[in-house]
């Protein structure tokens, strides 16, 4: 709003030196005056003209271009389209397996999840962000729990994260999706984990389809699971 303002009081300014010049020179040499503006006017004409051939003649020529190109890069377009299956399974990304205990100690690999679609997120209880997308997961796991695996990672050592303070804060708020503990640290590593939460969504045979970084909120972790289901 400053600068519209700015812009037209700088407007007004130039008009009213211009009026008084105007007025000054005309007082000065009469006709003359009169003469240099119609001479001004003529040049302003002439220009106008100009600039509206040269918009024209660029105009027609961006036509031709583009009517000889269109269909050039529609079939490409068509040909990305119709890509082979054997083409587009050698660029899916298999997640990188791994090994992490339970809550009982136990040691469980991500291999061990294929059969299923698996929903794998890596969290801390000490990460805000991580605790607030907790209750979308319970849900999710709860009503899709016997369809879909869901793996959640626990990193120890985030910000002070211990695994006795994750499951502390795991039977407060009463969440019971299944959690693994990456006490080793290869998981994280694994998957290049800088930052937390990250959520990968994984097809029945391991292949990455789609990630999320950040909380997810509960629309966007649905529309991950539907892309997996």
């Amino acid at each position: 709003m400053t600068k519209n303002a700015n812009k037209k009081g700088n407007a007004k300014s130039v008009s009213s030196s211009k009026g008084a010049n105007a007025a000054s020179t005309k007082g000065a040499t009469g006709a003359k005056s009169v003469n240099a503006s119609g001479t001004n006017t003529a040049d302003n004409k002439k220009s106008l003209i100009i600039g509206l051939v040269v918009l024209a003649v660029v105009i027609v020529a961006s036509t031709f271009a583009y009517n000889a190109l269109a269909p050039e890069a529609s079939t490409s377009n068509l040909r990305e389209e119709t890509t082979s299956s054997t083409q587009q399974e050698e660029e899916d990304v298999k997640a990188p397996d791994f090994t992490a205990v339970n809550a009982e100690g136990e040691e469980v690999s991500l291999s061990s999840f294929e059969g299923k679609p698996v929903v794998l997120n890596f969290w801390a209880s000490t990460c805000g962000p991580c605790k607030s997308e907790m209750p979308g997961f319970q849900a999710a796991y709860e009503e899709l729990g016997d369809q879909v695996n869901f793996v959640m990672v626990n990193i120890p050592g985030f910000n002070g994260e211990t695994e006795d303070r994750a499951k502390a804060f795991l039977a407060e708020n009463g969440y019971t999706f299944p959690v693994l503990f990456d006490t080793s640290g290869m998981a994280a590593q694994l998957y290049g984990i800088s930052s937390i939460p990250q959520t990968f969504f994984l097809d029945e045979q391991g292949y990455v389809v789609i990630m999320g970084s950040g909380a997810l909120p509960e629309e966007s972790l649905q529309q991950g699971l539907d892309m997996i289901l």
